[in-house]
């Protein structure tokens, strides 16, 4: 596996829109808000720096290029700043702060094949280097990463834009802090650990979850596999055996050296399960992987439930994050799909339970990805909402779960409507024809200053200064080969655009 250096471009900023509701209870501020910039795609981690601010990772689209961004918050939901990490196909999958340095993974697609992107940004998110890597040339998707003694250990999944019937295996890919490669190690020709979905640490070791085929490709379970520093497996745990189905095998790590884990099983053809035929399974492992328990998940409320990660609570206990579906009001046009969240103690039994909604979109999507509980209780919560596009939804909550402590049981969030802010649809970068072949037309709101073509291995192509600044300029591309190219407009105000054309 050979890593191929490109270039990291640097970030842009954007306003983002937001929607909220802020609660101030018992000298604390609580509040559910929403933002929408740029045509995000999805949120892949959320950490507080040592600012106290919330830092979302997350996947945004520029102009039709899907790029990772990241979302700094204040502690009351104020938007900080906004930055793009590239401007090349790619999804933000990892972030790892740092005190001057920070490290993010992701993923890179070029002609069709997929590659783990892992690079690096300064204290100001701006992109330092990012590297490509491939397993034994083959597609690969990033599924996360850990850091453990000065290195990088990156999840993924082998194969998967090819379209093949048969599983896609397990990887898992040790860096230096430059970028390195120290190994990679294939977990899946021999046993058939597939589809990877999250990786932990625990005390120095390693832990993954995947689903786990036979060698006929039918029969399916969850897995979770124990490897050391030097990739060697201690041990691997198959969950249950399901014929027809199964998904996510999201897992935590308990502060007693425990694990629990959970796995959506298929209940297809059990007549007791015909409204509810995918309820998750929680697992109880001990320390050497082996199982003591496993608990069935079913809310008081009958709703079904999907599961979106397990987090471990300052105590001995953990919180569930996911949806929570209401089939009949669903199915009656009344609302659609609940945030959910549950928390619940080491012997699974649940001590709270709480569904989430923004009224101003009653038959959207919601779905809470991730969260933490700070030092002195409180929550914070992200998710997306779903309504045609998908939107930034931001929750701090207290202990129990509530934005309002007087006012809990059942509750729904309302938003404030009078807070919304438009974006400025103006500022976009537009070029045409698109394909191309002789010439193209670069047309801005803003004066152009500079133009650079970059291909989508990160080689620069070409860079043209415009001595009198103008809104529109015709580029000739008659030179370029065929493909697909990146526009990078540099503006008079100081601002980048970024926009993309196909050279036939």
């Amino acid at each position: 596996m050979v890593p191929n250096l490109i270039i990291g471009l640097n970030r842009i900023f954007s306003i983002a829109l937001f929607i909220h509701l802020s609660l101030t209870c018992l000298g604390q501020s609580y509040f559910s808000k929403v933002y929408l910039h740029n045509n995000t795609n999805g949120i892949s981690s959320l950490i507080i720096d040592d600012e106290d601010r919330f830092v979302l990772s997350t996947n945004t689209g520029l102009n039709n290029i899907e790029v990772g961004g990241i979302l700094i918050l204040d502690t009351l939901g104020n938007v900080v700043s906004e930055h793009f990490i590239d401007v090349v196909d790619s999804a933000g999958k990892g972030l790892t702060l740092g005190d001057s340095i920070h490290y993010f993974s992701g993923n890179d697609k070029v002609n069709l094949n997929e590659y783990i992107r892992f690079g690096a940004l300064d204290k100001d998110f701006d992109t330092l280097w990012t590297k490509r890597y491939q397993f034994d040339g083959l597609s690969v998707f990033g599924h996360g990463q850990i850091l453990i003694d000065s290195f990088f250990y990156l999840l993924s999944s082998d194969n998967l834009s090819l379209n093949s019937p048969g599983p896609k295996e397990a990887n898992v890919i040790k860096l230096d802090l430059t970028g390195n490669e120290i190994w990679s190690r294939n977990y899946g020709q021999n046993a058939y650990l597939t589809t990877p979905q999250e990786i932990r640490e625990y005390e120095g070791s390693l832990f993954f979850s995947s689903n786990f085929w036979s060698d006929i490709g039918t029969l399916k379970s969850g897995a979770i596999t124990k490897i050391d520093t030097a990739g060697n497996v201690i041990w691997k745990t198959r969950l249950d055996s399901i014929f027809y189905g199964g998904t996510t095998t999201n897992f935590s790590l308990l502060n007693n050296g425990n694990i629990v884990a959970s796995y959506k099983k298929d209940f297809w053809d059990d007549p007791l399960w015909d409204n509810y035929i995918y309820p998750p399974t929680l697992y109880f492992l001990d320390q050497d992987g082996q199982i003591y328990k496993d608990k069935i998940l079913v809310s008081d409320d009958l709703h079904e439930l999907s599961i979106s990660e397990i987090i471990q609570g300052n105590g001995n206990y953990f919180f569930i994050v996911g949806i929570s579906w209401d089939w009949k009001k669903h199915s009656d046009g009344e609302r659609g799909l609940f945030g959910w969240l549950m928390k619940m103690d080491y012997d699974g039994n649940i001590i709270w339970e709480r569904e989430f909604q923004e009224e101003l979109y009653p038959l959207a999507s919601h779905n809470i990805l991730s969260l933490i509980e700070r030092p002195n209780g409180d929550l914070v919560m992200v998710g997306n909402i779903v309504k045609g596009q998908q939107l930034i939804w931001v929750m701090k909550l207290d202990q129990n779960g509530c934005l309002d402590p007087e006012n809990c049981e059942g509750q729904t969030i309302l938003t404030n409507t009078e807070n919304i802010s438009m974006l400025d649809t103006d500022q976009e970068l537009h070029v045409f024809p698109n394909p191309a072949d002789d010439y193209i037309k670069i047309r801005s709101s803003e004066n152009l200053l500079e133009v650079s073509i970059v291909n989508v291995s990160g080689k620069l192509m070409s860079k043209t200064l415009i001595d009198i600044p103008i809104e529109d300029y015709i580029l000739k591309i008659k030179e370029l080969p065929s493909g697909v190219y990146h526009v990078v407009a540099s503006l008079k105000n100081g601002k980048r655009r970024y926009s993309r054309f196909v050279k036939i």
